[in-house]
């Protein structure tokens, strides 16, 4: 078992590790985009995540069970849609539109 002061630290240098590989994920996304269209580009992004998601599942043995259909699918409609975004020529805010996309 590892002490509050470890842990503290195990955390600190986890979150640094993730500020490190979003920051450079940047990077080779701008990169990537010059060898496909960005459509090619979100869904194999977004295929190799779940994918990924889906092993991680399966080494931590987790159940596949799907407890919360009904939020599941309001949460899909509202992500699919682009609910979440106004774009700046339809009145919406410059900066409040990515941080909303982000959040979502």
């Amino acid at each position: 078992m590892l002490s509050k002061k470890n842990q503290t630290l195990m955390a600190f240098l986890a979150l640094m590790l993730l500020c490190l590989i979003w920051g450079y994920n940047w990077v080779v996304m701008k990169n990537a985009l010059h060898f496909s269209s960005p459509f090619d580009f979100a869904a194999l992004r977004t295929i190799l995540g779940a994918v990924c998601l889906f092993i991680v599942v399966l080494v931590l043995k987790k159940p596949f069970k799907i407890r919360e259909i009904p939020i599941l699918i309001v949460l899909g409609y509202l992500l699919s849609s682009r609910l979440d975004r106004t774009p700046p020529s339809q009145g919406g805010s410059t900066g409040l539109s990515p941080v909303s996309g982000t959040i979502m």
